[in-house]
């Protein structure tokens, strides 16, 4: 790959390509691989893996009942897909594994299409060629500082927006961190004193463990077991929360933050404050096992390397990064670097340490055998946020108008190759309050690196050496980016699983594709229909605006609206799950409120718009299997507040 000058790239590529050009690179047309590939399952496995040959292996396929019983629609199932090599028949493991189920409405159609046209049709990013059930179920999380999170699919875009849910939280969030399972996520609530427990099947707050209001809890770091480590700057100290614990954790003085902290070995945590100390946590029985003041005073980075059994330690004013003894925290080498290093990461193969400067934009790498540097190279301007994806390190940088993209092969063998990919249509200014967010997601076979001040994500494919395409995230307030995962994921060697509901009763076609789509492999299998469905059903609506569609920015109003069933004419009354999604003509302002039952088929919601325009509101009824996407939108003109109406903001949205 070459290095390219982000200045140079079309017009087209700076102000963000749409979210087409990026589908159809994930289809294969633009990148290394047909298809864009669901991520690598890591923890222990082969790194170095080729990718799958079909002659070679066998590729099996099971749908399972989660709750036992047969398989219903509107039930979970767990999908398994097993891996064997055909040789030898041992179980192939790291492998990238993705799914889809198609149902079988009509017998001819869906023989006319190949297993591999099928799986080319659904990575188009298309509404209208969509799978009944999408097994890899990847999403991107927004975490937003005006106090909730956005659940956006890149790949699907309804026109009127890609968030599909939003998770609203109790107050403005500092922190995120999912736990190993991918079952819970924690969101540090600073001013409430608290952090919130989020299900991230429910996709719902599930939890609140209140650690006092003067606690002020910021920095997290997931741990095993739904726990996590999580700092109290109002305390100086450092507590591990249980999702499921009943008893307030014990803290466990550190030192003044911020802080860095780096899980090790066991259930040993590593914490650095900024005031030099660097402590051991057993994070078992909460006690501080050893400390030591190693550092000069300024803001710290850890790593710990699995390959030496060693944690790094580093402080931005400090001319060296010191390598310490796991137990006692004694010095045992110092590698010399200028000052300004902020950030420290280990490679994924341990055998090296990565130190990313923000004051000189340049990237140390330390071989962890000898405690020498053996590389440095210019990368991202003021880099600050490093993160690994199966092949590749991604560097982003707090100011400029790129980001960097390093092949761990490279980095492996001890040698840094940069390649800078853009991530601006200008460049930007330096904001502090991103230097801790987290804006680098990672995305299949590639990544989403966030730039907050034009409200997108810029789109990565592994192998190019441009970005592919943005997707959006919805305003300036911005806090980190990260990617839910319920795809398949390797339990045992060559056993890969997921657990997807089953929508509908009847035949499914399962293509199964393992690391490149040429080895796609279509299965089938059945789901009986829910006997509630069958009386049930879906019910066909009619949704239109109950009197005015003009209101006046900044002024609360109270928008009313009927629901009538168009197979009777007659109108809907008592329902208590009508959710709407408002939204700015421009794309660029959206909120979402539930609705009250008026009587006789009516609804209403209180809003603010924020500025005069044109509006959308779209309807959602989950309880009759209504989307936002399934009518268009009622359309509103909000006009500019009169002088005597400017004084009334009526709250915010």
């Amino acid at each position: 790959m070459m290095a390219i000058d982000a200045r140079a790239l079309p017009a087209a590529v700076a102000a963000g390509l749409a979210l087409g050009l990026m589908s159809a690179a994930a289809s294969g047309e633009m990148a290394h691989g047909a298809l864009r590939q669901a991520p690598h399952a890591h923890g222990g496995q082969d790194r170095t893996a080729t990718p799958a040959d079909p002659v070679a292996i066998d590729v099996a396929f099971a749908l399972e009942p989660v709750a036992g019983g047969a398989i219903v629609a509107g039930k979970e199932a767990r999908a398994i897909v097993r891996l064997t090599d055909k040789a030898s028949g041992a179980p192939l493991s790291g492998r990238s594994v993705a799914g889809w189920m198609l149902l079988r409405r009509n017998a001819q159609v869906a023989d006319e299409l190949s297993c591999a046209a099928k799986v080319k049709l659904f990575n188009q990013g298309r509404v209208t060629a969509r799978p009944d059930v999408d097994l890899n179920g990847s999403r991107l999380m927004i975490l937003n500082r005006d106090g909730s999170i956005g659940i956006a699919d890149p790949e699907i875009d309804f026109t009127i927006t890609q968030l599909e849910h939003v998770i609203p939280l109790p107050g403005v969030p500092a922190d995120w961190a999912m736990s190993a399972d991918r079952q819970t996520l924690f969101v540090t609530l600073p001013i409430f004193g608290a952090i919130a427990v989020i299900d991230l099947d429910a996709l719902a707050v599930t939890g609140l463990i209140e650690l006092g209001k003067d606690t002020l809890p910021t920095q997290l770091a997931a741990l095993d077991d739904r726990r996590a480590a999580v700092f109290l700057s109002g305390k100086n100290s450092v507590a591990v929360v249980d999702a499921e614990a009943t008893q307030p954790p014990r803290p466990m003085v550190v030192g003044r933050g911020p802080v860095a902290m780096a899980a090790g070995a066991g259930d040993v945590l590593y914490v650095a404050s900024a005031d030099g100390r660097v402590s051991a946590i057993d994070t078992r029985i909460s006690a501080v096992t050893a400390s030591a003041a190693a550092l000069p005073p300024g803001e710290p980075s850890l790593a710990w390397s699995t390959e030496v059994g060693r944690v790094y330690a580093a402080s931005s004013e400090a001319g060296a990064i010191l390598a310490l003894d796991a137990t006692s925290l004694h010095s045992l080498a110092e590698i010399a670097a200028e000052p300004g290093v902020f950030t420290l990461a280990a490679a994924p193969d341990g055998g090296h340490v990565l130190a990313l400067n923000r004051r000189t934009s340049r990237l140390l790498l330390v071989d962890t055998a000898s405690n020498r540097p053996v590389a440095e190279q210019p990368v991202a301007q003021a880099p600050v946020e490093l993160a690994f994806s199966h092949d590749y390190a991604y560097v982003r940088g707090l100011e400029g108008d790129h980001f960097s993209v390093i092949e761990l092969a490279e980095l492996n063998a001890g040698r840094i190759a940069p390649v800078n990919v853009q991530s601006a249509s200008r460049p930007m200014p330096g904001r502090e309050a991103l230097s801790r967010a987290r804006m680098i997601a990672l995305y299949g076979h590639g990544a989403l690196i966030g730039n907050a001040d034009e409200a997108v994500a810029y789109y990565y494919m592994e192998g190019m050496n441009i970005a592919m395409g943005t997707v959006k995230t919805y305003g300036p307030n911005v806090q980190g980016l990260m990617t839910l995962d319920r795809g398949f994921r390797e339990t045992e060697p060559g056993v890969y699983e997921t657990k997807a509901v089953i929508p509908y009763g009847g035949d499914y076609d399962v293509p199964v594709v393992v690391d490149v789509a040429d080895s796609a492999t279509c299965f089938t299998a059945s789901a009986q229909t829910a006997p509630e469905a069958r009386e049930e059903g879906s019910a066909a609506l009619l949704i239109d605006a109950d009197g005015r569609s003009d209101f006046v920015a900044r002024r609360r109003d109270e928008l009313v609206f009927r629901i009538v069933d168009k197979e009777t004419d007659h109108p809907v009354a008592g329902l208590h799950d009508v959710r709407l999604l408002a939204f700015s003509a421009g794309g660029t302002w959206q909120a979402r409120r539930w609705a009250k039952p008026l009587g006789d088929g009516r609804y209403a919601s209180d809003w603010v718009f924020p500025r005069a325009g044109r509006y959308g509101v779209s309807v959602e009824i989950a309880s009759r299997h209504h989307g936002f996407a399934d009518q268009p939108p009622i359309f509103l003109n909000v006009h500019r507040p009169s002088e005597h109406s400017v004084g009334d903001e009526g709250g915010k949205p």
